[in-house]
């Protein structure tokens, strides 16, 4: 579903003021990408903490994020919303969710396309629903600019 990207400014406004951090813990990253992930209800637990400290760190941006997710998928229950920035990925099959999610990427670049099953997706302001733990997929490299992306999962 292609989302207006006027939506967005309010995200990305935000998002200019803060740095989201390097993940150490994404397995399958293939650059300096950064993510940081926001939800609600106990579905999993992480090492450190609250499953999702970033509720609260930043909460214009949660709400925010809800907003959207109202926009890009209003039927359905995902409990875990991925903010990517700038995050490439290898060739992988997801292996701890095992349901559909719903990715869509936002901001000023060129490339970054999301690859499922050896075909290119353009999903700048252009939500995609796939399983990713049945289909091989990666994120192709970003040319330039800032790609952020959001993945809604129940992982």
């Amino acid at each position: 579903m292609i989302i207006d990207e006027d939506e967005f400014k309010p995200l990305l406004e935000l998002l200019s003021k803060i740095t989201i951090y390097k993940s150490w813990t994404r397995q399958h990253s293939a650059g300096a990408g950064r993510s940081i992930s926001f939800g609600y209800g106990n579905i999993r637990k992480q090492k450190h903490g609250s499953p999702f400290q970033a509720n609260t760190k930043y909460p214009e941006i949660y709400k925010e994020i809800l907003r959207l997710r109202e926009i890009i998928c209003p039927n359905d229950n995902y409990k875990m919303i991925v903010l990517n920035h700038n995050f490439e990925c290898k060739l992988h099959i997801d292996g701890v969710n095992s349901t559909d999610s719903i990715a869509i990427a936002f901001g000023d670049f060129i490339g970054g396309s999301l690859v499922i099953d050896d075909i290119e997706n353009d999903i700048k302001y252009n939500s995609i629903q796939f399983n990713g733990s049945k289909s091989p997929h990666y994120v192709s490299k970003i040319l330039w600019g800032d790609r952020y992306s959001l993945i809604f999962t129940n992982n």
